[in-house]
This record gives C-alpha cells, structure tokens and sequence, in this order.
C-alpha cells in the first residue's frame, strides 16, 4: 500500500525509538509499505522496503495517499494485521538487512 510520511520522520531499523536511524524522510514522502506491527510501547509502526532493506516509520507520521487522515484513524486500525505474516509473502531478498 502506499502511504506518505506526514512530517519529517525517523526511518528506523527495528520498530521502536530505541533502534537505530537509518534516515530522516521529509514530509510527503510516498513510501510502500509492507506490513503493519502490533502496537508497541512507542504505537504501531509500517514496515517498508527502503534502499534494499527492510525499515521502519512509527505510524502516527504516516497517512494514506487517498486519504488526507493520519494512517492510524480509525478505518486504517480495522486492517492492522502483524507485520510477520505479511513479510511471507515477500521473496527471502526482502527480508535482508
């Protein structure tokens, strides 16, 4: 699904604010993201394919193209699955870090 960043964002190597920062994605980046966490101590996080490798954006900084609501409105929470049983469905060179 793509889905743009709402402001300037933190993509991470792991779903959380203490993993490292690969990168800050300004506003309005369109991003295709690849599975969706459970909510974790710091919310739910998109996992994306970036550069070659699985990363992650925190979802409160995210919003769906077709649609000018933040990613974790309402709707968008009735989809959320884990994001590990998405990632099988990827060929094996998705999933290297």
């Amino acid at each position: 699904e793509s889905m743009a960043t709402t402001n300037d964002v933190n993509v991470r190597t792991a779903p959380s604010t203490n993993s490292e920062v690969l990168m800050t994605m300004p506003t309005d980046t369109v991003v295709a993201v690849i599975g969706v966490s459970e909510d974790t101590e710091d919310g739910a996080w998109y996992e994306i394919w970036y550069n070659e490798v699985c990363a992650y954006l925190n979802a409160k900084y995210v919003k769906s193209i077709s649609s000018a609501a933040p990613a974790t409105s309402e709707p968008l929470l009735r989809h959320r699955t884990k994001w590990k049983s998405r990632r099988k469905e990827l060929p094996a060179a998705f999933h290297q870090r």
